[in-house]
């Protein structure tokens, strides 16, 4: 989802203005599926197919971070620190189902995991850059309520509620 949403929203097709966009269906077929739920789809593959054909288009929101050298968009998540490191160590442990391939993974983590140094600057429209410097075991921005297979991050985040403020991330 990450991937295509990033090809779409870089590239807009001319033909649909630029600023209109296809619509991006999504299968629950991955391990976490956050996305998935955070977009209130029906639940299952084939209510998912169906909708395919049935189903009415909905915007959501995005978020965007950019670092000296590049920018990306993010569908649910963007994060720094452990998070990461969860996702890296994930797949050592995928002969178990989802939820509990990412709570092995944060087990081992948690563990071994050390702090990192992050600047975070926060833009928001109508307000004066702030930068907040700490060393960090978590920074999440979040779309959606939900990351890592239902760890709720951020309880009230709705998809669609407003704007996203962009932040600028600096590791």
């Amino acid at each position: 989802i990450h991937e295509v949403a990033n090809g779409l929203l870089a590239d807009p097709d001319p033909a649909l203005g630029g600023l209109r966009l296809p619509p991006l269906a999504v299968l629950p077929v991955g391990t976490g599926n956050d996305f998935f739920r955070m977009v209130r789809s029906p639940f299952g593959i084939l209510e998912a197919v169906r909708a395919l054909g049935e189903g009415v288009p909905r915007s959501f929101e995005v978020g965007e971070v950019r670092w000296e050298g590049g920018q990306r968009h993010f569908v649910n998540l963007v994060g720094v620190g452990i998070d990461v490191e969860v996702l890296r160590r994930r797949s050592t442990f995928a002969r178990l189902p989802g939820l509990l391939q990412y709570l092995a993974a944060l087990g081992v983590s948690l563990a071994r995991y050390r702090s990192i140094p992050l600047r975070v600057k926060l833009s928001c429209e109508n307000q004066e850059s702030r930068v907040l410097e700490a060393p960090v075991l978590l920074s999440a921005v979040t779309v959606g309520p939900s990351v890592g297979g239902g760890f709720v991050l951020s309880p009230r985040a709705v998809p669609d509620d407003g704007p996203v403020s962009y932040t600028h991330l600096r590791a």
